[in-house]
């Protein structure tokens, strides 16, 4: 984890699920994703567990120290695998806005 004086960036986990969701069912965010609907409660924990076990990157919360508020997303990937990577999931660094 790191802080700075009024945010901290850790792991996301899956008790972020609810901040998730609210973020991704934003349109202007839902715009940006690979699919037409936001995730659902179920879909995203598949997905948080798959991305996980793979190990390939890591996604992080960005979280007001304040007030313990999820207010940013934040996707890390290792270079090597986006630059030889074919999975097209794979766009890091990727910011999504409240």
């Amino acid at each position: 984890m790191m802080q700075g004086d009024r945010v901290m960036l850790r792991p996301m986990e899956k008790t972020d699920t609810d901040d998730v969701l609210r973020m991704r069912s934003n349109p202007e965010v839902l715009a940006q994703l690979f699919s037409d609907e936001p995730p659902t409660r179920e879909s995203h924990r598949r997905w948080l567990e798959q991305i996980q076990a793979q190990g390939v990157r890591q996604e992080f919360m960005i979280v007001e120290r304040a007030t313990g508020r999820s207010i940013h997303l934040l996707r890390s990937i290792p270079i090597i695998s986006f630059l030889f990577s074919s999975n097209d999931d794979l766009y890091g660094p990727f910011f999504e806005d409240t």
